[in-house]
């Protein structure tokens, strides 16, 4: 496997997690998770870069739906 997958796997097992009722003092809780990733270096090579482009790939997953994860892409860059 690489960084990609491996990203891609661990993403999609934490919005998995998140999908389950939680009971907290009885009260039932229900949780969305919108998760954006950005890959060193592929994605970007500074901190900065990688956080933005993360940031845009979460706000990608919203739109497309909610409690799923999204990978940066270039095409991110127009909208």
């Amino acid at each position: 496997m690489n960084a990609v997958e491996d990203a891609e796997i661990v993403a999609g097992k934490v919005v998995e997690a998140f999908r389950r009722i939680f009971t907290v003092d009885k009260h039932e809780l229900s949780v969305t998770t919108s998760i954006g990733l950005a890959i060193y270096p592929e994605d970007g090579e500074d901190a900065d870069v990688l956080i933005r482009r993360a940031d845009m790939a979460m706000y990608s997953a919203k739109r497309n739906g909610r409690n799923k994860y999204s990978r940066y892409t270039a095409m991110l860059d127009d909208d």
